[in-house]
């Protein structure tokens, strides 16, 4: 299994077999580049014409997920993943932080639930500037869906991510997105999978603070087709200045 980060020079697509990716702007290039996870079976993952393998050393791992986001805004993009790093350790699934530092990733400790086959995204759900983080997946056990609060730096390698406890559907096997649906100036949640043994999407509400330093997101009960093993992603395909 491999975790890379392939530098562009010209912005081509990735092939590759069972892996998540994403693409991001990378130290001060001005190209797209791309991070990938997966297994490195038949086919190959491939860096195509005008991609080279950067040299970062990342855990590498699969059935997982990952997303860029500068989560400590410092100007340049981090990297939080999740999934599977070996069938053969005793721990295998892990939720890792790298903090980038001038191109060098760093994992930082937190205490964020270890899960794969779920899915992870960066976003400011409370509107306080930094980034925060919703995960879901299986722990080998049970499925989960959780909201955790960046609330900062704590020692020289460590970062403070509170659990906030938020109400959603545990799933696994699916996919989620941050967008503001009902343009109210904050972000609400696409989230999809399974539960339990049945295929779900639920749309939740950010209706802000609650009593007790909690945060309220409210099911829409949207009529939405259940799925898993699922991607999902806002849109405005209309262009009438809301997300579907």
């Amino acid at each position: 299994m491999n975790g890379k980060i392939i530098r562009s020079i010209i912005c081509l697509a990735l092939a590759a077999c069972g892996l998540a990716s994403e693409r991001a702007v990378y130290a001060t290039r001005e190209s797209v580049d791309v991070l990938a996870t997966g297994l490195s079976g038949l086919p190959e993952m491939i860096a195509p014409a005008g991609f080279e393998d950067s040299g970062v050393s990342l855990l590498g791992g699969c059935r997982g997920s990952l997303d860029w986001g500068d989560f400590e805004n410092d100007g340049d993009l981090d990297i939080l993943i999740s999934g599977y790093v070996s069938y053969g350790q005793k721990y295998p699934i892990v939720t890792k932080i790298y903090r980038n530092e001038n191109g060098n990733f760093e994992e930082i400790q937190t205490s964020i639930i270890q899960l794969f086959d779920g899915a992870t995204a960066w976003g400011d759900f409370d509107n306080d500037s930094d980034l925060d983080i919703l995960i879901t997946g299986y722990d080998g056990t049970t499925t989960y869906s959780k909201l955790y609060r960046n609330d900062g730096q704590t020692g020289e390698s460590g970062w403070i991510f509170t659990d906030m406890n938020a109400k959603f559907v545990n799933v696994g096997a699916g996919s989620l997105d941050w967008g503001d649906y009902d343009n109210d100036g904050d972000l609400d949640i696409l989230l999809t999978g399974l539960s339990s043994t049945v295929p779900i999407t639920k749309i939740y509400r950010n209706d802000g603070a609650s009593i007790n330093s909690g945060w309220q997101f409210t099911d829409t009960n949207a009529a939405v087709d259940g799925v898993m093993k699922s991607g999902a992603a806002w849109g405005d395909y209309d262009n009438d200045s809301d997300l579907v």
